[in-house]
């Protein structure tokens, strides 16, 4: 339970003996979470079990407002919703390259199994000039052999070349699970390299900032791209490197 500073609009935690300082939000237990819980078992992960697993923890500012009067009805707190999965908007895939191939309605891509390594892209046939927006995906498959895919943006759609090799640029900003950030600007750092089967990913794009929040929500790290170009024509962009590599659209 947390409560509101009304005198300059801090969220608190009131808790006893507890830092008062908000460092987040739990996207399991859905409780705001402050320097002295963020040390304490997150039980909701596993009801139905002895272990304890951490938080798993998100800026704050990502939870969908008004959030102060929510954060103090404890009988609202687990209907809490986040910006990437609140309004969702509906995407679908289309593949630039022959060796991909779309299927649940167009939420799923596949590299097909029968084809050579390279790098394939696809993107949603939707795409964004304004207001913030957010892509949730599954990685269904990353091949073992080769723990390439890569998740971002491209505003110069025409110009994505359909298959590459190597370490061309190809017009796209985001981040592989290589950490590489296939752009000039460097990758930060906050997100690893452990990419498995399972794993869900938000694309979080504001288009009238110019950035790109991608969230690794098993472990909450994320990687922050600064370098979109703002208010220009932008679709979210998947590249798969490896045969039977499969990603899922969950919005």
């Amino acid at each position: 339970m947390i409560e509101n500073n009304n005198s300059n609009n801090v969220l608190e935690c009131e808790k006893n003996n507890h830092i008062k300082k908000i460092t987040g939000y739990c996207t399991e237990c859905c409780q705001v979470i402050c320097y002295s819980c963020v040390t304490k078992p997150c039980n909701c992960k596993s009801p139905n079990t002895n272990s304890s697993q951490s938080h798993i923890v998100i800026d704050v500012d990502e939870v969908v407002g008004p959030i102060f009067n929510r954060f103090n009805a404890k009988k609202e707190t687990n209907q809490i919703k986040l910006n990437y999965d609140h309004n969702y908007e509906k995407m679908t895939f289309k593949s630039l390259s022959p060796k991909l191939v779309t299927s649940n309605l167009k939420k799923t891509v596949t590299f097909k199994p029968d084809q050579n390594y390279d790098i394939n892209v696809s993107f949603t046939e939707q795409s964004y000039d304004s207001g913030i927006h957010c892509l949730r995906l599954k990685i269904d498959k990353i091949n073992r052999d080769s723990k390439w895919i890569f998740l971002g943006v491209t505003n110069k759609l025409n110009s994505v070349e359909p298959i590459r090799f190597g370490a061309d640029k190809n017009y796209c900003t985001g981040i592989s699970s290589f950490a590489e950030s296939s752009d000039d600007l460097k990758p930060t750092g906050n997100l690893k390299r452990d990419w498995v089967d399972g794993d869900i990913f938000s694309l979080i794009l504001n288009c009238d900032e110019g950035t790109l929040k991608i969230l690794k929500e098993r472990t909450g790290e994320f990687e922050l791209r600064t370098n979109v170009e703002k208010n220009t024509t932008t679709h979210f962009v998947v590249e798969l490197y490896a045969p039977s590599n499969a990603v899922t659209i969950l919005n």
